[in-house]
C-alpha cells in the first residue's frame, strides 16, 4: 500500500506547485496586458480661443482587447499636474493656453500603458470686406470673426459690401496659400502684417479687385 505524504510534505509540494505556476503564470499576463492593453485621453472641445478661458471635459479610457478595463491604478495629469485617479472617467477643467493631458494607467507591476491628448489655443481668423485697401487692428477685428480653427483651409460664406475688398485676416503661424471661388482662382494680394491688440501679429491678404456686393463662397487652400 503506497505512502502518503504527511502535512508538511502536503505543504511543501503545494508550495511548489504554487511557485511553478507562477513562474508560468505571470509572463503569459504581462505578454496579455502588454499586447492588449490600451489607454486613450480625449478632450473637448480640441480647440480654445487664445487666452479666453474655456471649460473643456478630459477624459481617459482604459480597455483590454477593446473592453473597459479596470486596472490596479491610473493617474491622469495637466501638464506636470495630477488631475485624476479615476480609470475610465472624465473630469472638468478650465484653461486658456494650449494645454496636454496625460493618462498612465498600471495593470499590472511592470505593465503600464499611456495616452495623450491636446487641446490648441489659437486666434481666431477674421474675413469679411472693406474699401480700405490697408488694415489696422481695428479694422481686422471689425471683419467677422470665424469659427475657431488650427488652419485657415475649408469652405467659407463671406459677405462683401459694393465696391469692398475681400479681406482674409489670419493668426501668425497660419497661412493662406489659394483662394478659389466659383472654380476660378481668386487673385490676392501678398499677405501684409498687421499687429492686433492683444492678440499679436495677423496675416492679412487682400483681393486684388473690389467685388459687388453679395455673399461670396469661397475655398482656401
Amino acid at each position: 500500500m503506497g505512502k502518503f505524504l504527511d502535512s508538511e510534505g502536503v505543504g511543501y509540494l503545494w508550495g511548489k506547485t504554487k511557485e511553478l505556476v507562477s513562474s508560468e503564470v505571470a509572463p503569459l499576463e504581462e505578454m496579455v496586458y502588454k499586447a492588449h492593453g490600451s489607454v486613450a485621453v480625449s478632450v473637448s472641445p480640441s480647440v480654445i480661443e487664445n487666452g479666453v478661458a474655456t471649460e473643456v471635459t478630459v477624459k481617459n479610457t482604459v480597455t483590454l482587447s477593446g473592453e473597459s478595463f479596470s486596472p490596479a491604478g491610473v493617474v491622469v495629469k495637466e501638464g506636470s499636474a495630477q488631475i485624476s485617479t479615476a480609470a475610465n472617467s472624465s473630469v472638468k477643467r478650465t484653461v486658456n493656453a494650449t494645454t496636454t493631458y496625460t493618462a498612465e494607467a498600471t495593470f499590472i507591476d511592470g505593465v503600464k500603458k499611456s495616452g495623450s491628448a491636446k487641446v490648441t489655443a489659437v486666434y481666431p481668423m477674421y474675413f469679411g470686406g472693406s474699401a480700405s485697401s490697408s488694415l489696422d487692428s481695428a479694422g481686422v477685428t471689425g471683419l467677422v470673426k470665424q469659427g475657431l480653427k488650427t488652419s485657415p483651409n475649408g469652405s467659407y460664406r463671406v459677405s462683401v459690401g459694393q465696391g469692398e475688398y475681400l479681406w482674409l485676416c489670419v493668426p501668425s503661424g497660419m497661412k493662406v496659400n489659394k483662394v478659389a471661388s466659383a472654380g476660378f482662382d481668386v487673385p490676392m494680394e501678398a499677405a501684409a502684417t498687421v499687429a492686433v491688440s492683444g492678440k499679436g501679429n495677423y496675416s492679412c491678404y487682400r483681393s486684388s479687385s473690389k467685388f459687388n456686393a453679395g455673399s461670396v463662397a469661397i475655398t482656401v487652400s
